[in-house]
């Protein structure tokens, strides 16, 4: 088998961590990575007769039928663009862009705005799910203009100035969220004050190159990785002769840092209670514990949050143990009562009720299965 590496080092190597923890305890069938752009050495392998299977981010059908490739078992794992002729586990680029805008609009902004890229399945797909949260909410997304590096603080500084302050911006890539950083940088806007910015990838290298700490979407890629490791062998095997399949894996969770951290709210007694609250999650924690950990009054904790987040601390409380019990369910074999009282919930029915009502599907949707 062969995993095709794309540019997205961060994705690919997670991805290839679930391949592996797939292959390596089901069959002991050997993967062989392949870095982005060498189509040299993998045409090579696949006329040797070497390759039994590829998973990679595809460019398109056209590209897999002049390669030739459609001959044997393929699963493509990224949306580069609306592939039908394969297999495809890919990350829910929908639910992505969802994800941010019920992000932004729990801590109360209410201007927003995209930075896409021109052409890409993806980028068209967490557009969509973020205006689609936003549009039901009465809000409107204005788009930047497609640019580059070299012409994105021309291009964008018009329409970052007509963007009405303060707003959310969400980026289809980290890369684009780290463009829309250097323009307000130069603008002399204040990131998250004035613009709120939060990409997709969690890529660190973007991050280190953003000159703070960039907020973005985590994608599933271990378990992406895990799920099309499994059909590709289904596949090979012949378990599976039906038509090409196309299973949507969910995004883990937004990660918030400095440059979204008006959505956790600078308010200090809000601040220090999310702080309390993240070092507790297994504990059976209560609000009255957290204004009491903090050296607050419950009165004054409650009103701070639902005025600073616009939600209760019980209901910040639930966030984020919920957030924490996908991302462990996603990216161990940590078993669902583990998950659970990892989380602070000792009865596993309880979890698995809860965890429904939050995500609207069972908590074995989300988890690496063995």
């Amino acid at each position: 088998m062969a995993i095709l590496f794309d540019t997205d080092l961060d994705y690919a190597t997670s991805v290839y961590q679930g391949v592996q923890e797939h292959f390596g305890g089901a069959t002991g069938w050997p993967v062989l990575p392949l870095a982005s752009g060498h189509d040299a050495a993998l045409a090579a392998l696949f006329v040797s007769g070497s390759l039994q299977g590829i998973i990679g981010p595809f460019v398109s059908d056209k590209w897999i039928g002049d390669h030739g490739f459609d001959r044997i078992p393929l699963v493509n794992i990224a949306n580069l663009s609306d592939i039908r002729t394969v297999d495809a586990v890919v990350p829910d680029d929908r639910e992505a862009g969802r994800m941010v805008a019920r992000a932004f609009l729990e801590s109360g902004l209410r201007h927003f705005g995209f930075v896409g890229v021109s052409g890409v399945f993806h980028s068209r797909l967490r557009h969509e799910g973020f205006d689609e949260v936003l549009r039901a909410a009465g809000a409107v997304v204005s788009c930047a203009p497609p640019a580059g590096a070299p012409r994105a603080v021309a291009m964008w500084r018009p329409w970052l100035e007509a963007l009405p302050r303060p707003a959310g911006v969400y980026g289809a890539t980290d890369y684009h969220a780290r463009l829309v950083l250097a323009v307000c940088r130069e603008m002399g806007r204040q990131v998250p004050d004035e613009v709120a910015v939060i990409g997709t990838g969690n890529a660190l290298m973007q991050g280190l190159f953003a000159g703070m700490t960039l907020s973005s979407v985590e994608l599933p890629g271990r378990l992406v990785g895990r799920e099309a490791a499994r059909q590709l062998q289904a596949r090979i095997e012949k378990a599976y002769r039906g038509p090409p399949v196309r299973l949507w894996i969910p995004p883990v969770r937004v990660l918030h840092r400095e440059s979204s951290a008006c959505c956790l709210g600078a308010d200090p007694v809000v601040a220090r209670a999310s702080t309390y609250i993240r070092s507790r999650l297994a504990e059976p924690l209560k609000v009255g514990q957290v204004a009491k950990g903090i050296g607050v009054s419950r009165r004054l904790l409650e009103l701070r949050f639902r005025t600073i987040l616009r939600r209760s601390p019980y209901r910040e409380i639930l966030r984020l143990r919920m957030e924490q019990a996908a991302h462990l369910l996603s990216n161990t074999s940590m078993k669902v009562l583990e998950v659970g009282m990892a989380c602070g919930f000792p009865e596993a029915h309880h979890f698995s009720a809860a965890y429904r009502r939050w995500h609207g599907v069972p908590p074995g949707a989300n988890r690496v299965k063995s």
